[in-house]
């Protein structure tokens, strides 16, 4: 079951990172049960957020925090989201990765 609200969530995390990053934002993906349909009334939401370039990711969270609280705030849902680089995510074959490539929805 996918959430209710999925649609407006990855609306307004999309809108809401590219505000903050602009030009440097590469891909923002939607990965696990919800990208899959296999979703439960508790699962998270999964999203990767690759950047153009290498990053600080203490940074990245604390650029993000405050948005990802409100959104999961409002919608009462769990938001993960995990940071990469494109060379990171293009050149790496984790099974992680590989499952985001392979399953994830490009936002």
């Amino acid at each position: 079951m996918v959430h209710p609200a999925l649609s407006a969530i990855l609306e307004r995390l999309r809108d809401s990172l590219k505000r903050i990053y602009g030009p440097e934002l590469k891909d923002l993906i939607l990965f696990g049960s919800q990208a899959k349909n296999t979703a439960k009334e508790d699962s998270d939401i999964d999203i990767a957020i690759v950047l153009k370039h290498n990053f600080d990711l203490d940074q990245e969270l604390e650029k993000t925090s405050a948005i990802i609280a409100d959104i999961c705030l409002e919608y009462d849902i769990l938001i993960n989201r995990i940071f990469m680089d494109n060379e990171y995510f293009e050149k790496h074959r984790s099974a992680l990765i590989r499952n985001i490539q392979r399953e994830g929805i490009y936002l």
